[in-house]
């Protein structure tokens, strides 16, 4: 099943939602992909793709953490770093074993975003709009 993308997993930063978006478009590629059994090119390329955004919006959300002095910043990266780990393995298995893999990335990635989405992402907005009504009150 899809994950749908609504206001439930906005953080409240545009740019941060905006790649969200994307990455659960990218997602849902990739889990129609694997139902439809469209074979072991297709699904290595959207889990590429995935990966390769992944990594991208890694970079620019730990920007944004950076510039807003965000004091659980190497917390927070050390989780984007052991995804990309996890994705990497799980990655280099469905480029050997598609069928026994694919499944449990499919569910290492829903549960993973989605609970990053509502904790660890939550937070960091929460403390960027904490600080700019800190700097409007100021």
């Amino acid at each position: 099943m899809p994950l749908v993308w609504d206001g439930s997993l906005c953080v409240g930063h545009k740019g941060i939602d905006d790649d969200h978006e994307k990455l659960v478009g990218l997602f849902n590629r990739f889990e129609d992909a694997v139902q439809r059994n469209q074979g072991r090119s297709i699904i290595a390329e959207t889990v590429c793709a995935l990966a390769d955004y992944a990594m991208s919006h890694f970079t620019r959300e730990e920007h944004v953490m950076l510039r807003h002095r965000y004091p659980a910043y190497e917390e927070h990266k050390a989780l984007h770093d052991r995804f990309l780990e996890e994705l990497s393995t799980l990655a280099g298995a469905v480029e050997e074993r598609p069928d026994d893999i694919s499944g449990e990335l499919l569910d290492f990635f829903k549960v993973w975003i989605v609970d990053h989405l509502m904790t660890a992402d939550q937070d960091l907005s929460d403390y960027i709009c904490d600080r700019q009504v800190e700097a409007a009150i100021a």
